[in-house]
């Protein structure tokens, strides 16, 4: 009689293996918030007017992050923005919802990282998010490969083929809910957008 209390953790082998569900990119400390085990950095060439959303779910309640950005590796003039937005639940399918956070216009026009500051980031342990990077050019910018990656939210097409991303039509800035938009699956590399603590 009474009541007890279970805690559970992962076992190693789930999706969300791994002891912080981020991934760290290079050397300083930047997280590329995808599969605990996407450790396979590549490079992507970007559709310009494309809004690109990855799933993922921090196993831990992070510190507060204080920027978002990303990695040009061949440089096209233009603008990019990354954001994070919040899950919902349409027509049975899990999609962006709300968004929380988001840069300011970061340039295409030259290599290297690109961030803004300041958006005192923080995220909830086993709660579902999406990050997302949009650009006005056909820039190319870091990614990540499928081969290094494990299924995302546990959906695969057609044989061994991975699920890495959504994407949408979108020109200029996120705007403040991404739950309307008309979303294809993609599969093959999508962006590594950063989190900068």
């Amino acid at each position: 009689a009474g009541t007890s209390y279970i805690v559970c953790t992962p076992h190693t082998g789930s999706a969300f293996g791994g002891t912080s569900g981020f991934v760290q990119h290079g050397l300083t400390a930047r997280y590329v918030p995808h599969a605990a085990n996407g450790t396979a950095l590549t490079t992507l060439a970007m559709t310009a007017n494309r809004g690109y959303f990855m799933p993922f779910i921090p196993m831990f309640s992070a510190k507060t992050f204080n920027s978002l950005g990303i990695e040009v590796t061949t440089l096209t003039a233009g603008t990019a923005y990354v954001a994070i937005f919040d899950s919902a639940i349409v027509s049975g399918n899990y999609r962006p919802a709300r968004r929380l956070y988001q840069t300011g216009a970061l340039d295409t026009g030259t290599t290297g990282e690109k961030s803004t500051g300041s958006l005192a980031i923080t995220l909830r342990a086993g709660t579902l998010y999406w990050i997302a990077v949009t650009t006005s050019s056909t820039s190319t910018m870091r990614g990540v490969a499928v081969g290094g990656m494990n299924t995302l939210l546990g959906h695969t097409n057609a044989t061994t083929t991975l699920r890495t991303h959504i994407y949408a039509t979108q020109s200029g800035a996120f705007g403040t809910d991404a739950s309307a938009l008309s979303y294809t699956i993609n599969t093959g590399t999508c962006p590594a957008p950063l989190l900068i603590p």
